[in-house]
């Protein structure tokens, strides 16, 4: 999260060399990165292949804008913190304690870099997540504000990739939690400020260890202005970025798009929709639609179709019906008779909440039987955005796939 002040201090040193890359690092090169690494074969491809799928996601969210140049970007993800802290003083002159990852700039070389330790490989790639979009914001944007560059690679760090497509959006339960005690203490970053913050004001943030409310704000302030009130702003926000994209001054493209005159204004919806939104837990909402979709596929095998989720629960629990899922990095076995398995993860069972429902090729909600088939299983008022496992019937049988809106 130290990127920002980085990216100033690498202009900064903008007259010093571009640095060698560090010796003893393999380099795998894909369309639109160079990974040097010295982690073990396996955990360079897929990270290598992350980083791709990324990519493709910063690009789809921007594709309205002219891109940047199709020249490799280099990523540097290091074994041991040791090595990775070494790389930062000696090769670009940076002192990265207490870091995860960084994005720096010195002369006309860019990177990201990072490290795993003893870590699950799932930290590294929310680190690139976040980092790598600095990577590629820095080629696309020439005055993109701090509040937005953060935010942005806040909600891309949050992403959750499944089968190689990324889910953006989701509402993380700590960062809201951060966001309502803020806002109950008045501890909030007044807009009129925070919209005009500094490299130099947010970097003394995070050298006295005080960041962690500015990142999240910029962080709810983007997904505010993506997916609140079903998108309302999000056309405006995608506006201003064009706008950025061509060269526009930030708080002009601003106004413009934006139509407003005043911080203010958007403070007040903000604060609205602090007091509408509520977490969301994809990767745990996934898994058990992965669960109930695989359920459903055994019972298809025994010519059982049920026609409600109360049926399917009921068919799963006699049959004691356990899997392993192994999506994301770690493998977890859910079982039948674990209630909570059939409702969505931060769902209390009310009428108001999300739920998971059956539903037909249109994606309507159904409650009966009488079809040699299995329903399509989805969720309903999950916000920002809803899942549905569609069926498909071949050769081999039921098959079934994720979608989302």
């Amino acid at each position: 999260m130290l990127n920002v002040l980085l990216i100033a201090l690498g202009i900064w040193l903008g007259v010093a060399d571009a640095p060698e890359a560090p010796v003893g690092l393999r380099i795998l090169g894909t369309d639109s990165y160079r990974l040097h690494t010295d982690l073990p074969e396996d955990q360079a491809r897929s990270l290598s292949a992350h980083l791709e799928v990324m990519n493709g996601a910063y690009r789809d969210l921007f594709s309205g804008l002219r891109m940047p140049s199709a020249s490799p970007m280099d990523v540097y993800v290091f074994r041991s913190q040791e090595a990775y802290l070494a790389a930062l003083r000696n090769d670009w002159s940076v002192d990265g304690t207490g870091s995860g990852g960084m994005f720096v700039i010195r002369g006309s070389k860019r990177a990201v870099l990072t490290w795993k330790g003893e870590q699950g490989l799932d930290r590294v790639r929310s680190v690139l997540q976040h980092e790598g979009f600095h990577q590629f914001a820095a080629e696309l944007f020439p005055d993109l504000p701090l509040w937005a560059n953060e935010g942005l690679a806040e909600l891309f760090e949050h992403a959750v990739v499944v089968d190689g497509r990324v889910v953006l959006g989701e509402v993380p339960a700590a960062s809201i939690a951060m966001l309502h005690r803020a806002r109950d203490g008045n501890a909030l970053l007044p807009f009129d400020s925070f919209f005009e913050i500094d490299s130099a004001e947010w970097g003394r943030h995070v050298r006295t260890g005080s960041a962690a409310l500015q990142y999240t704000q910029a962080w709810g302030l983007v997904h505010f202005f993506l997916y609140a009130r079903e998108g309302r702003w999000q056309n405006q926000f995608l506006t201003f970025l064009e706008q950025l994209n061509r060269g526009q001054e930030w708080s002009v493209a601003f106004r413009s798009s934006f139509g407003v005159d005043s911080w203010s204004e958007i403070q007040e919806e903000f604060l609205r929709y602090l007091d509408a939104i509520r977490p969301t837990d994809y990767r745990g909402t996934i898994r058990r639609l992965e669960f109930l979709a695989v359920g459903m596929r055994s019972l298809a095998d025994e010519g059982v179709f049920p026609g409600s989720l109360q049926i399917l629960k009921q068919q799963l629990q006699n049959r004691s019906f356990e899997f392993t899922s192994r999506l994301f990095e770690t493998p977890r076995t859910m079982r039948a008779d674990d209630a909570s398995i059939y409702r969505v993860p931060g769902s209390d069972g009310g009428e108001n909440g999300p739920e998971f429902m059956l539903a037909d090729n249109r994606g309507r909600p159904v409650t009966g039987g009488g079809v040699k088939r299995p329903w399509n299983i989805g969720t309903s008022g999950l916000e920002p955005r809803n899942f549905m496992v569609w069926w498909d019937r071949g050769r081999g049988g039921w098959t079934f796939r994720l979608d989302y809106e």
